[in-house]
């Protein structure tokens, strides 16, 4: 005896459906992928600008808060600065643009250990200059010299290249 049996419901997945499923899925994260991909390209564009940024605040700032402590100005020049302490030390800041391996680095010596530490890098211009006791005129007699104004340079990479810079000034010597 054959008998058929009626016929049930079936449960699964047929091709058709497994292929369009498919390839919904496959548009949804192709989408995502390349948004995650745009805003990971976004952070960083916007993490090097910040570093860039902070290198220069960070050298501005090391200027300004060694220089309210300094006694006397030893030496300035346009890229470079001598100061010295009520302890006898003295401390210089320059600017190299290639030496010692760095490119673009802020360079301290510390006269009490003779050692050239580099303070920041990505900077492409420090400058220094003097200025007498009303802090606006300015002069290069070491004497004369009451404020010191230092500003530091960088490229901001995002910007193509855009320079951007972050000065300060900062008195030498109380009377």
């Amino acid at each position: 005896m054959n008998t058929k049996r009626p016929c049930t419901k079936r449960r699964g997945v047929t091709l058709l459906e497994l292929v369009v499923a498919s390839s919904m899925l496959a548009v949804v994260m192709t989408s995502l992928t390349l948004v995650l991909r745009t805003t990971r390209a976004s952070w960083e564009t916007n993490d090097n600008d910040f570093a860039a940024i902070h290198h220069a605040h960070t050298v501005v700032r090391h200027f300004v808060r060694q220089a309210r402590e300094a006694t006397d100005l030893l030496a300035l020049t346009g890229n470079s600065v001598q100061l010295k302490f009520r302890d006898g030390s003295t401390q210089t800041w320059s600017h190299t643009a290639n030496g010692n391996g760095y490119t673009n680095v802020v360079q301290v010596v510390y006269s009490n250990s003779s050692q050239v530490v580099p303070l920041a890098y990505g900077i492409k211009n420090l400058s220094f200059r003097g200025f007498k006791a009303d802090g606006v005129t300015p002069t290069t007699v070491l004497d004369d010299i009451y404020v010191v104004e230092v500003t530091a340079t960088v490229l901001i990479p995002g910007k193509a290249n855009a320079p951007q810079s972050v000065a300060s000034k900062a008195w030498i010597r109380s009377w």
